[in-house]
Parts: structure tokens; sequence; C-alpha cells
């Protein structure tokens, strides 16, 4: 939460019914500012003088000493001259001053007291109350100026000078709550506008367009949320659904006659089901504080340590002396992980309407349910689990003649390790992992087995593949156990076979090289070997050495999944037929050793 910035020097804190702590702060808008300016031009004789005169657009303040502020209107004067040296005349009859008339008016609304800056800079200052439009400057000013030894006398007369523009000052109120909030929540914007009135003060401003913002935590960009407009007492409200942390602003562009002002309060978003919320009343020295508290509801640990915030708002019965210090946090049962190699958990206030503490936990941390507390206050609980790995992977048939394929894998979970304080890595027995089946398309998985891992942490499963798909491995956890799952891919087996005419011909003679090639396929009587026709396979000569398998024929098999070919053999070497596979069907080769005499 950011604390509010108050650039208006009021800072009202009260409690709103039911929604939380309103809060009167905003700040002003980054306009930059219009600069007025006019140069004029003033002789004696040979003596000259140029007055450059400055100010700059203004806000108009409200009057009474309970909104003390300082002047809003300053009038800077720097002179040039042609002479050795000038000197500003203050008499009775000759007092230098600037004048503001309302523009187009001849009244004249106050006189200023010019005073000397530095040798070639005056300046005036003044407050404008209670008011806006246009306003001009008359400067009144006698000066002295040397040239060749002499003195020339200048008074520098001139009437509507330079024109500047005052608009009246507004003040914006907003609060957002919840601030702290569950994912999915309504969160409600709602505040006030006012601006500087004809009297000595601020009064409520109607039909004045409000736009509500949220600049989400991250790189999602800013977004409108409404654009509302302020009701005959000058109060607007809106209201969204929380899905993410961010900044809510309210943002009233200005007019003719008013600034814009705007104001920010952060708000923090939990997302999903991990935390509960739970309103409660904490003591807190002799005192006591009403309070919305966001505990995590349970956690799965690893090696590393995990920090988990706990978030905390109050929202009334309360005061900044009792809040100054922290709010122990507390679990129960007291057992190894929580927090003892890492200090003691308090609650740190962030400002004067949240705060946030932390729990750290780490694999020492036995699992099971803890409570929470806040100075004794019960406010949540937390279950801790361990986090697990499984692993799966498919194992081809493991002979030309079997159809079957292997499902196995392990596993593992992250225990203390033996003799030592150390959380670690161990495979798990006894643990129950749900196969599924998701087949090409578009029919989702589907359970096929419950496999238990073994005294070593593994599980098998073994199964005729005859369609293409995805295996999922699940472990579902359990009260000590965090779940897991895995997912591998398997194809259809495949069998390519290549045979040789000879295998020790005359070197330089043709060598017919035949085979066929099969796939696992779904039958009446079940899984079996059928042909795979009319595919591509390739065949490879891998001579004895370095060199590597060179391409000598791609081939197509016939309607039974055969194919023939021949080719002059040169050299000792491996003759390989390759098939390399589709989405459906597995990649499979083999080769045979060609020795020529």
């Amino acid at each position: 939460m950011r604390t509010p910035r108050v650039l208006s020097g009021l800072v009202v804190l009260a409690l709103a019914a039911g929604m939380g702590l309103v809060s009167i702060s905003q700040d002003r808008a980054k306009a930059t500012p219009v600069i007025n300016e006019v140069t004029r031009e003033f002789t004696d004789g040979d003596a000259v003088v140029t007055a450059r005169i400055r100010v700059q657009d203004a806000t108009a303040n409200a009057s009474g000493w309970w909104n003390a502020t300082a002047e809003n209107v300053v009038v800077d004067v720097h002179y040039e001259h042609n002479g050795t040296a000038i000197r500003f005349v203050d008499e009775t009859l000759k007092r230098p001053t600037v004048s503001i008339a309302r523009a187009g008016e001849a009244s004249t609304l106050s006189d200023w007291r010019l005073a000397p800056v530095n040798s070639s800079r005056t300046r005036a200052r003044g407050v404008l109350y209670n008011t806006d439009g246009r306003f001009s400057l008359t400067l009144n000013q006698h000066v002295i100026i040397t040239k060749d030894g002499q003195e020339h006398e200048i008074h520098l007369d001139a009437p509507q000078a330079v024109e500047f523009g005052l608009k009246r000052d507004v003040r914006m109120e907003m609060n957002v709550a919840p601030r702290i909030a569950p994912s999915g929540k309504t969160v409600k914007v709602f505040g006030s506008i006012t601006a500087t009135d004809d009297g000595s003060g601020y009064a409520p401003v109607a039909d004045r367009a409000v736009d509500i913002y949220l600049d989400p935590t991250g790189s999602e960009a800013k977004r409108k949320i409404a654009t509302v407009t302020s009701s005959s007492t000058g109060t607007f409200s809106t209201s969204f659904t929380a899905a993410s942390s961010g900044v809510v602003s309210a943002e009233y562009a200005g007019s003719a006659t008013e600034i814009a002002a705007t104001m920010a309060e952060d708000i923090r978003v939990h997302t999903g089901t991990g935390y509960r919320e739970k309103t409660v009343t904490i003591k807190v020295g002799e005192g006591s504080v009403k309070a919305r508290v966001f505990t995590p509801s349970s956690v799965t640990v690893g090696t590393k340590p995990v920090a988990l915030p706990i978030d905390v708002e109050y929202i009334g019965g309360w005061n900044w002396e009792q809040l100054s210090g922290t709010v122990e946090m507390s679990f129960s049962p007291r057992k190894v992980g929580f927090g003892d190699r890492f200090g003691p958990n308090l609650i740190h206030t962030i400002d004067k309407y949240t705060a946030r503490g932390t729990i750290w936990i780490d694999g020492m941390a036995p699992p099971g349910t803890y409570a929470i507390s806040l100075n004794g206050t019960a406010v949540g609980s937390i279950t801790v689990k361990k986090v697990t790995a499984t692993s799966i992977r498919a194992t081809p048939p493991a002979s030309t003649t079997s159809v079957r394929h292997r499902i196995g894998g392990t596993v593992k979970a992250v225990n203390l390790a033996s003799a030592t304080w150390a959380p670690a890595w161990r495979l798990v027995a006894g643990l129950g992992v749900r196969l599924y089946f998701d087949p090409a398309g578009t029919t989702g998985p589907r359970y096929r087995a419950t496999v238990k891992t073994n005294s070593s942490g593994a599980y098998s499963y073994s199964v005729a593949v005859t369609t293409p798909g995805r295996w999922v491995a699940r472990y579902p956890g359990s009260a000590s156990y965090a779940p897991s799952e895995a997912l591998t891919t398997t194809r259809q087996a495949t069998l390519a076979r290549i045979n040789a005419s000879t295998k020790t011909p005359v070197r330089g003679t043709r060598v017919t090289f035949t085979g066929d090639l099969k796939a696992v396929k779904k039958t009446s009587v079940g899984a079996r070997w059928r042909p795979l026709a009319r595919t591509t396979v390739k065949i490879y000569f891998d001579p004895a050495g370095s060199a590597g398998p060179v391409l000598k024929r791609t081939l197509t098999t016939t309607s039974t999944g055969t194919y023939r070919t021949s080719i002059q053999v040169q050299a000792k070497g491996y003759w390989i037929v390759k098939y390399a596979g589709t989405t459906r069907y597995a990649p499979d080769s083999r080769r045979v050793l060609v020795d020529p005499r």
C-alpha cells in the first residue's frame, strides 16, 4: 500500500460504516505551468531600462486562518539597462507596487509591495482567494540608472502589462474498500469532490466527471473502470470485481475555472482459493483493533524455504499510537521448520490502514495443520504438505514378437534426509498412481488403471499400444503429500526388417536386399503385427570406419508391406533399413552386415 501523498496540508481519517477507512488525500495533477510574460522598455534621454514581467497561471486559495496557505501568485520583474548601475527608489510617494485587477475592469483587487531580490530583480507575492478568471498586472516602479556619470530617474509605469489566469482549488476524497480482497470480490470506490467557493472555504461541486482507473501490478495496461458524475453533494461512487492487485485512481480533468485533481490507493488481491478471510478483534496494548485478516490456507514445501504473507486491514476501534509498533504472530503446534531459523514472525504496519507479516516454512516442517494467531487471537490455520514429483516413461516392446509397451515411472517427495537436518528428495513407496490415456483427437483422458509404487518408489504397467496418444500419471496427493503428475506420448510400435541375399558376395557384384515393415494394430483377436503398405523406407550403407551412414535407396513398401532392391556392393559395412515414423507410428530400423570377398 502506498502512503497517500497529501499536498493540501489536510489529513482527515474517518470510519465508513461497514466499508473501512476513509482516506482524504490527493495528488495534484502534474500539468505544465503556464508562464505569462511581457517585456516593456522605458527611457530617459539616452538612458534605457527594459523590464521583463513574469507571472504564472495560479490556483485560488480558500480564505480563513484554517486554510492557512502560502502565496499563490508570484510576480517577478527582471531589469536590463544600458548604464553602469541601477537602484530602486522606495520613498513614500514612489512606493514600488504591483496592482492586480480583474481583466477588463478598472477597480483594483490588491496592491502588493515589490521587494528587491538582487541588484537587477524585484518580486511581489500575494494571495487571491475564492475566485477564478483572467487578471491583469499594473507595475509601478521608480529606478535610477547611472550612465556616463549622470543619474537618470525613470518611472516604470506599465498598465495592463501582463495578464494571467486563476483557477479555483479542487480537493478530492477517495477510498477503496476493501483494500485487501479475494479475487472475485466486489470492490467499491467512493469519494467526493469540492472546490473553493465564493465565501471562505470549500463547497461540494456537482456534475463533475471523474474517471476511475485500475493500473494492475505487472505488465497489464492501465484501464478505465468507469466514468462517474458527482452528485449535488459532490459525492461519487462505483464498483468493480477484484481480479488483480494494483493501483486504483480517481482523476478529475479540471475545467476552465477549476484545476485538475487525482488520488490513488493501492489494492491487494489474493487470487484463487489459497487464502481465507476472517474479521477479528485483536488485542493491542491496553486496547483492541478490529481487522480483516487474510491467512494462507495451505502450502506445499520443498527443499527451499517458502515465504507466506499474512495481510491485515484495520477497519475500526484503533488509533495510530496503538499501531506504531508491531503485532506478534504465532502458530501452534510449534514445530521445526516454522520460522525458528528465520527470526521472529511479526506483523509490521505498512501504513495507517494495513499491515503484513510473513511465515517462513521449509522442508524441515512436518506435514500437518497449524493454527495462526495475532497477539493471542486465532485468525486462521494452515495445512502443510510436502512437494512431490511424478515421472513417467513409455518403454517400447522388448522383442520383435511382443506388442506390449511398459508404462512406468517413480514418485518422489521432499523429506528429511536420514541423520541430517536437511530436506532432500526421496523416493516414496506405497503411493497409488492413477494412469490415464488420452488418444489423439478430442475425447480427453480416459482412466486406465491405478498402480502402486514399490519399495523403490517405482510403478509399472504393461499395455498393448494400438492407438497413438498421451499417457498421464497422476498422484492425487494425501494429507501429507501434495499432488503431482507427468505425461508422455506413445505411438504404435513398428517392426522394420532387412535381409541380404548373401553376406559374403564377390566384391563389385550386386546383392539383393529384401524386407518388410509392420505395425501393431488392433484386430478382432487383440493387438497383432500387421503390414504397413505403401510406406516409405530408406536404405543406408554404413561402411567400416567413421564416415557414417550414406543414403542409397528410397523405397515404398508393397500392399503386403514388403520391399526389394538390388545394389552393387564394393566394401564391408552395415546395410540399414530406416522407417522415420509418423505421429501415429513409432520409428524403427534394422541392419545387416555384408562383408565382400
